[in-house]
């Protein structure tokens, strides 16, 4: 059935194809009753959709018990979303000219019920509940609250917010932002939003005027998680891009494979020459902070320096001399030896 309906169908001169997937659900095995039976196998319709769609899957109780382990969660999540339940953490950004925090990412964490539940478990389901956009803007009035505890201890950096494409497929509420700065007295460069290739990917045609907009408004634009998606070049020239973040995956292989250490390296070069500001992100190893640092690589973010901190452990980041962190094994040994 899915080999025919895939055949291209011509319309006068043009040709058009779809594609479907099927989940299948058996008698006696899967239910005993025509509406048990339809049931699941939408259920398994869905699993086949998940797997890369144009496919099929037969029905497993396993499914099921994912369908209803999903829907607690959703359910659980709409009355943390009212209880307002989540908490900012944040994770330094270190610059590494003068070994001084200059920024923060800000991650939102999920405690309940004794447990934690990870970001990438809530946040795409908040994305699917149309609870997203509500999140985000609890969460940055909270992290503009400690930004202005911060910028009273004397720092004049920035907060990162993550937004998804969700949150684009609309205006975004500017003027809610702009309040929440002016009633804590914080400029509009103490904010700046993280988008990924995903959101340029599914752009529609307001994307670009909602970021332009953004731009003019003061705020600054980082790309996360470059050389993940595609096309990432045409990016970078067609929209207003003020900082890429390189991805983890290929700070991981610093130190295994040439080839994307030189990948990194003329990244640094393209976005040198455009003017562009680089973060490199997931910095674990000593190998990999040398690597950057000998790239001029500016500002690094990563386990290596600190996990994300709730605010009350910011205050000592936020006046921490980091020049340790910068000093290499080969380094120590030699001053060692001239000892």
């Amino acid at each position: 059935l899915l080999i025919l309906l895939e055949q291209p169908i011509f319309i006068s001169s043009h040709s058009v194809s779809v594609s479907g997937s099927a989940g299948i659900a058996m008698y006696p095995d899967d239910a005993t009753d025509a509406e048990s039976l339809l049931r699941n196998a939408d259920v398994a319709m869905y699993s086949a959709k998940e797997s890369g769609k144009n496919g099929f899957q037969h029905f497993t109780s396993t499914m099921n018990e994912k369908v209803q382990l999903n829907m607690l969660l959703q359910n659980k999540l709409k009355v943390a979303v009212a209880r307002d339940e989540f908490e900012n953490y944040y994770q330094p950004i270190i610059d590494v000219e003068n070994k001084k925090t200059v920024g923060f990412e800000m991650l939102m964490r999920w405690h309940t019920d004794n447990e934690t539940i990870s970001p990438s478990v809530f946040i795409p389901i908040a994305e699917h509940l149309g609870l997203i956009v509500e999140m985000t803007i609890k969460a940055i009035e909270r992290g503009l609250h400690d930004v202005a505890k911060w910028y009273e201890q004397g720092f004049n950096g920035y907060m990162a917010i993550n937004l998804s494409a969700k949150q684009f497929s609309t205006r975004p509420d500017f003027e809610k932002i702009l309040q929440l700065l002016k009633e804590h007295n914080l400029p509009a460069s103490c904010l700046r939003f993280e988008i990924t290739e995903g959101l340029l990917i599914d752009n529609n045609n307001k994307t670009l005027d909602y970021m332009h907009e953004m731009r003019a408004l003061g705020f600054k634009i980082s790309l996360d998680d470059f050389g993940t998606g595609y096309s990432s070049l045409r990016y970078l020239k067609d929209f207003p891009i003020d900082v890429l973040k390189i991805d983890k995956s290929f700070v991981d292989d610093i130190g295994i494979d040439k080839g994307t250490e030189s990948i990194i390296e003329s990244t640094l070069i393209m976005t040198k020459m455009l003017t562009m500001d680089t973060v490199a992100e997931g910095i674990e190893t000593q190998q990999q902070v040398d690597f950057f640092n000998k790239s001029n690589c500016r500002f690094l973010q990563g386990f290596y320096f600190s996990k994300p901190v709730n605010h009350r452990e910011c205050y000592e980041l936020l006046q921490k001399d980091w020049s340790y962190k910068f000093i290499s094994q080969k380094d120590i040994v030699k001053t060692t030896l001239r000892y």
